[in-house]
């Protein structure tokens, strides 16, 4: 659990975790040393071999055990201090949670990324006069530049479809843009299957 909520925040966490690891094995490299002292005074006064490593695996088993329990424990302070891509430091002053909670914000290197990436797409215009100068290029009119000019979007209904009892089968649709306003009118001719299919759509639709 360690590991995968310190890929999310590695710059943040990871000296954190190297920190305790370094507490960690400084304290099994202390007690190990006690132990030893301790099953080698334990065999030279017993001679029994099986009660020295009944006493040095206890310990290892014991010690297994509260790692265990201090890394569970180590999750949480990490998840609490690091949720939700906050930073949480104590504030005393805080009567509400006695913490406060940081915005780390983008890194240097991604907001480097972002500006090589895009230009001046999203650079911010200090004043009006800066925006009007040619030191910066008008962000309105760059933006007109890269998108091609849209066409009024049109929205097709299906008004008529002639049974084509004198003739083939014929559809008209009548184009309209968002105002309402028809455009133009098509009469296509169409197969019967076609119109037995388009009429099975229509049906279902509120014309």
């Amino acid at each position: 659990m360690v590991s995968n909520l310190a890929y999310s925040r590695w710059s943040d966490i990871y000296p954190i975790i190297q920190d305790k690891l370094h507490s960690i094995h400084d304290g099994f490299t202390d007690n190990v040393a006690i132990v030893d002292q301790n099953a080698l005074e334990l065999l030279n006064k017993t001679q029994n071999i099986t009660e020295v490593i009944n006493y040095v695996s206890l310990f290892s088993v014991n010690a297994g055990n509260s790692m265990q329990t201090l890394w569970t424990e180590f999750y949480g302070e990490l998840f609490v201090q690091y949720r939700d891509l906050y930073t949480i430091i104590p504030k005393n002053e805080e009567l509400l949670c006695g913490c406060e909670a940081i915005e780390p914000g983008l890194s240097t290197t991604m907001k480097k990324r972002i500006i090589d990436d895009t230009g001046d797409h999203y650079r911010v215009i200090d004043n009006e006069k800066q925006y009007n100068s040619g030191t910066i290029k008008n962000v309105r009119q760059h933006d007109k530049e890269q998108q091609p000019e849209q066409q009024p979007e049109l929205q097709h209904k299906l008004y008529t479809v002639l049974s084509g009892e004198n003739g083939p089968p014929k559809l008209t649709v009548d184009c309209t843009n968002s105002n309402n306003n028809i455009n133009s009118k098509e009469t296509r001719v169409v197969s019967a299957t076609t119109r037995d299919r388009i009429m099975a759509v229509v049906n279902d639709l509120v014309i």
